[in-house]
């Protein structure tokens, strides 16, 4: 029987108020949005900080005054989904989790997380920042649910993390390229999903060695296609490996990012519901600059 990843995700918002603090938002005034913006220098790691005066946005292409900008201080609440992967592959993927814990919880102490996979005990960590319950699931994860969909398991959990008390909603997306799956949610109602909750998601895809000359062979085009351009769009990054030796890697690169991330606010007095964004940063050749493309409020 297909198990939907509703039931996975089963009583994740009666748990929120449960598993940790209630962590304010730091609500705006009306008539201001927020962001959060990353830029990496030319070598992929994580820039000097900038000022407001640094900052440019545009709204539908109109120009909205910045009214602050800074390191990020509101904590992230982070669901991290792990399709695809078998029993042979957790050694990898149970080192890469535990680093990524351990990592956001040292640099982010209130970090609210949950862990989307199949694990021997328990099988899911609901959205929280017990720090002995998220070692425990990264250090059993087993391997991924066979029944679980991943379009299905996205829209979940940006549901999850719209109701999150954070607004700086991140979802870790880590995808074996052979593994996809028929899903009775589309790409595009998957976006949609996606842009009510703001949420960004950051992808790691990988692609088993000796697997080269069936690249793609088992894909689903939709998958594929959210891969690849879902992060750009919602201001996270994707990462194409070969073999699972940099996985670990990876996801530390991925992490810095995510973690340097900055809080920009903007004024937008004339402009409710969806919206398309462009992000200006002023600074050297070479930087990347990863925030989000649209806005929804």
């Amino acid at each position: 029987m297909r198990v939907k990843a509703s039931q996975v995700l089963r009583g994740i918002v009666a748990t929120l108020l449960v598993c940790g603090a209630v962590l304010s938002a730091q609500s705006l005034p009306p008539g201001q949005g927020r962001i959060y913006v990353a830029v990496n220098d030319a070598t992929g790691r994580p820039a000097e900080p900038r000022d407001a005066e640094a900052f440019h946005v545009w709204e539908n292409d109109v120009v909205r005054p910045v009214v602050s900008a800074g390191a990020a201080t509101v904590p992230p609440s982070i669901v991290v989904i792990v399709h695809g992967f078998a029993i042979a592959d957790a050694g990898d993927v149970r080192k890469a989790l535990t680093g990524f814990v351990t990592q956001v919880r040292a640099a982010a102490p209130n970090a609210r997380l949950a862990i989307v996979g199949e694990v021997t005990d328990p099988k899911f960590s609901h959205i929280t920042n017990n720090a002995a319950a998220l070692d425990e699931t990264a250090r059993r994860f087993a391997e991924s649910g066979k029944n679980m969909v991943y379009f299905e398991a996205i829209v979940d959990a940006a549901k999850a993390l719209g109701k999150e008390v954070s607004d700086r909603r991140v979802i870790v997306s880590l995808t074996k390229n052979t593994r996809h799956d028929a899903d009775h949610q589309t790409m595009a109602a998957t976006v949609d999903a996606l842009k009510k909750s703001m949420a960004s998601v950051w992808c790691i895809d990988v692609t088993p060695e000796g697997t080269a000359t069936d690249y793609n062979t088992k894909s689903s085009t939709e998958m594929d296609s959210f891969i690849d351009h879902a992060p750009s769009y919602s201001g996270g990054t994707v990462d194409h490996l070969f073999g699972f030796a940099a996985l670990g890697a990876s996801l530390t690169r991925l992490t810095n990012t995510m973690l340097a991330q900055q809080q920009v606010t903007f004024t937008r007095t004339d402009q409710r519901g969806e919206s398309t964004l462009r992000i200006g940063v002023a600074g050297k050749p070479g930087e990347q600059v990863i925030g989000p493309a649209w806005f929804v409020k």
